[in-house]
């Protein structure tokens, strides 16, 4: 089984602004622009007022890239939201449910992560991959 240390998720505006609201089905016939949706979420990210106010008159998310410019608490904030998703809905797919309690445990080095019933067992186990090769390295270069 291979190991991911980086998932990189590229969406459009607007699937993002869907995916971030909960909409698993972002097609345009299944879920639309929630306008106030994107209002609250401005908002508590602390847009300036006169920006709300052009919120409240948009037709699709694209607009958004005009108004708000990129890389602010804004956009952060929606990302981080789709990156939640995703993960619940991995996590429901795969039938993992992880108790959260022991994974905040870091005193613990190894480990179940994993909750009574889940489909799929998790597991810590603290490992120095960077020993192994070195010490394969090692061999290898002595046999040489």
């Amino acid at each position: 089984m291979a190991d991911f240390s980086h998932v990189l998720l590229v969406v459009l505006i607007g699937k993002g602004v869907k995916l971030a609201e909960g909409h698993l089905d972002t097609h345009s016939k299944i879920s639309t622009f929630n306008r106030d949706f994107i209002f609250n979420l401005a908002q508590d990210c602390g847009v300036a007022p006169e920006i709300l106010a052009k919120i409240q008159e948009l037709n699709t998310a694209r607009e958004l890239l005009q108004l708000i410019p990129p890389k602010t608490k804004f956009y952060r904030r929606l990302t981080e939201m789709c990156k939640t998703r995703c993960i619940e809905y991995t996590k429901k797919m795969a039938g993992i449910e992880i108790d959260e309690e022991l994974n905040k445990n870091r005193k613990i080095k190894e480990k179940e992560l994993t909750k009574p019933g889940s489909k799929v067992r998790v597991f810590v186990i603290p490992t120095n991959e960077e020993l192994g090769i070195a010490k394969d390295t090692f061999s290898i270069v002595s046999n040489l």
